[in-house]
């Protein structure tokens, strides 16, 4: 992973020493991926990703976005998404993760909430209560909450939404909002067994399957197929979240319609309206025509993974084993199990002393209330983290001389 990451950087660097811009002497950390976020970063209501200044990529996109908005290009608009934007989506999306979709079944979206909020009012006649992940994500809540939808939620374990409760609930016509591929925030993938289970259960009681998909970028979910696919492209709609590396620079989003949804979704979209800016969109089209989209993802991931491989050596030493990664959590969002002779409080309150951006995350259930502790990878750059580790491990032996046990 080390040669992997150097690899990344003096490509990186060559990059740069090739681009059109005037030379400037930088030091060697500037020359390398920083995914670092902004200082207010946390004001942001989505504060799931960072500030990306040093990514060249990231850099190339603004120029485009900058461009494209002074051409001001004659254009017929489309308040679905331009045709071009919407037949490279299409053409990315099967490439990347199998997924086959038409163009005419694309919708553009500037944000998730405003694609939630569009699907939530095209299934109001249809859908009586919502079915959500417990732990899930809080936009999502929210967005039922303005639409008045009612919502039950279902806990989640290393394979996904614990299915076989939905049994339970004896409803009829809800809306299962779901994230089969990268669970947000426990990272963990649905299993093919729950997803064949959950559209099963879909047919039986006439309700609706909402998949938010990958919110990272075009990823393939190498472990099985998708509900997507499963479906056949039928009682599942996709929300592809394809520009979330983007942010804050771009929040745009798809959502693909299976056939006999796809008519009515645009028909609403023409009453509600809401299109995202043309230059935006000429901009999306051609990054992700270029391949800039999925390189950025790839350096993203390279750089997750060292990430995750450093925080995990440095707990299971300084913890004794007592803490260690959850089982099937693969995403930017390190979660750990905390054994119950540690006291977790505690280990947050050392944690942020040193500005390791972890959070308490607590699940509950009918068995009780389980709390574990999740750190956001992106809130912090792969070159601050052995300093952050270090100081990690003086104040814990602070807290221990005191007696706290931690």
């Amino acid at each position: 992973m080390e040669k992997l990451v150097s690899r990344n950087s003096n490509y990186i660097a060559v990059h740069k020493r090739h681009s059109h811009t005037p030379t400037q002497p930088k030091s060697i950390t500037e020359n390398t991926l920083d995914f670092s976020p902004v200082a207010n970063s946390a004001a942001n209501n989505d504060d799931d990703h960072g500030d990306y200044d040093n990514n060249y990529l990231i850099d190339k996109y603004k120029k485009t976005l900058k461009r494209q908005g002074i051409k001001r290009q004659k254009t017929v608009s489309n308040i679905c998404g331009l045709l071009t934007l919407r037949q490279a989506l299409a053409a990315q999306l099967e490439v990347n993760s199998n997924i086959k979709c038409a163009a005419e079944n694309i919708v553009v979206f500037a944000d998730m909430r405003t694609c939630l909020d569009f699907i939530v009012r095209l299934l109001s006649g249809d859908v009586s209560k919502a079915i959500l992940e417990n732990p899930g994500n809080r936009n999502v809540k929210s967005v039922l909450s303005f639409n008045s939808l009612p919502f039950k939620e279902i806990t989640i374990d290393d394979d996904g939404l614990i299915t076989e409760r939905l049994s339970e609930l004896d409803e009829l016509s809800a809306l299962a909002i779901v994230s089969a591929t990268v669970q947000d925030p426990l990272g963990v993938s649905m299993s093919l067994q729950r997803k064949q289970y959950l559209l099963e259960w879909t047919r039986q009681t006439n309700s609706h399957v909402v998949d938010r998909g990958a919110i990272q970028g075009f990823l393939k979910d190498t472990e099985s197929p998708s509900l997507w696919q499963l479906s056949g492209g039928k009682s599942v709609i996709c929300i592809w979240e394809f520009a979330s590396i983007l942010k804050p620079w771009s929040q745009m989003c798809c959502a693909f319609f299976p056939e006999e949804l796809a008519v009515l979704a645009r028909q609403l979209k023409v009453v509600i309206g809401g299109e995202v800016a043309l230059n935006e969109q000429f901009a999306m089209h051609e990054f992700i025509v270029d391949g800039e989209l999925e390189k950025t993802q790839k350096h993203r991931e390279l750089l997750c993974l060292e990430k995750r491989r450093m925080f995990n050596l440095a707990c299971s030493k300084i913890f004794d084993g007592k803490i260690r990664m959850m089982n099937m959590n693969r995403s930017s969002k390190l979660v750990f199990d905390v054994s119950g002779e540690i006291d977790l409080s505690s280990v947050l309150e050392c944690a942020q002393r040193v500005e390791i951006p972890a959070s308490c995350l607590s699940m509950f259930d009918s068995s009780g209330v389980s709390s574990k502790m999740l750190i956001d990878l992106d809130k912090i750059s792969l070159e601050r983290i052995p300093e952050k580790i270090e100081a990690l491990q003086c104040v814990m032996d602070v807290y221990r001389s005191r007696g706290c046990n931690v």
